[in-house]
């Protein structure tokens, strides 16, 4: 029993505002495998790297927060830097890449994808400023 008490204190990083985490959850379901096919096909070798280090950086914050503690300014600080530096410059990436296609389907695949990134960006957002001022 102890063991089971130990496994679920690992997951107690959830927030403590359902809508916080709802609106994370979606943003992150969404945004994280358009990200992932934006950083595999096309695009500059610099907006692909401002890409990535974006990533890396809000998954930092979010490991380096979740270590202080579980509030709701926690919750701030990962949905910001999701949306600010994870999905925001991967819809960049994406946008710029769509100028290297002639065709246009491949064009219009990363149009689509710049759409949802955005999308799961402002979710993001969304979810950050509800943290801060609940």
């Amino acid at each position: 029993l102890l063991a089971m008490d130990e496994f679920l204190a690992y997951f107690d990083f959830v927030p403590k505002q359902p809508a916080v985490g709802y609106g994370l959850v979606v943003s992150w379901l969404m945004g994280v495998p358009f990200l992932l096919r934006t950083l595999a096909s096309g695009g500059t070798s610099q907006t692909r790297a401002a890409a990535i280090a974006g990533l890396l950086l809000a998954v930092i914050l979010a490991v380096t927060s979740l270590k202080k503690g579980n509030n709701l300014f926690v919750w701030h600080v990962i949905g910001m830097s999701t949306a600010v530096l994870a999905f925001q410059p991967a819809a960049l990436h994406a946008i710029m890449a769509s100028k290297g296609f002639s065709s246009l389907e491949p064009r219009l695949q990363k149009v689509f994808d710049h759409k949802m990134l955005q999308i799961a960006t402002v979710t993001a957002l969304w979810a950050g400023f509800f943290a801060i001022f609940l």
